[in-house]
């Protein structure tokens, strides 16, 4: 190989890093991001739940909807789990649901998500009990 074709490799290899630093960093975990960790966890209580440090994911002990400010507005990732609303909520953040699973919004509940246009729902299943109710923005 010559010189040149060196160098354009090199280019091309940079180019790519970039890229692919750049998709990857679409999904990264902020400081106070919250994860379903075990059972199916509440968006009232902090059992069930895991909390983004910056180092790593801790047992979290605030549940998503005492956060503040209100609402919440960092990121939930819904793994492992199926997640309940068990109390009004509005989430300002995104919702990351990669493995599909069940999110359901318990009697006499409000589930408000997406107000933001920037916000991430992912959805496959959303259950709404009677009396409850789920809306996006």
């Amino acid at each position: 190989m010559n010189k040149n074709t060196i160098t354009l490799i090199k280019k091309h290899m940079l180019i790519m890093g970039a890229l692919l630093c750049c998709i990857c960093g679409v999904y990264a975990q902020n400081v106070g991001d919250y994860r379903a960790n075990s059972g199916t966890p509440t968006i009232s209580n902090a059992a069930g739940w895991q909390i983004y440090n910056g180092n790593g994911w801790v047992t979290a002990t605030v549940a998503p909807i005492n956060q503040q400010p209100s609402p919440f507005a960092n990121d939930i990732y819904i793994n492992t789990n199926n997640m309940i609303v068990d109390s009004n909520y509005i989430h300002h953040g995104d919702i990351i649901n990669s493995k599909k699973r069940k999110i359901t919004v318990s009697s006499g509940c409000t589930f408000e998500f997406g107000l933001d246009q920037n916000s991430l729902f992912d959805l496959c299943l959303l259950t709404v009990e009677a009396g409850g109710g789920g809306g996006g923005g």
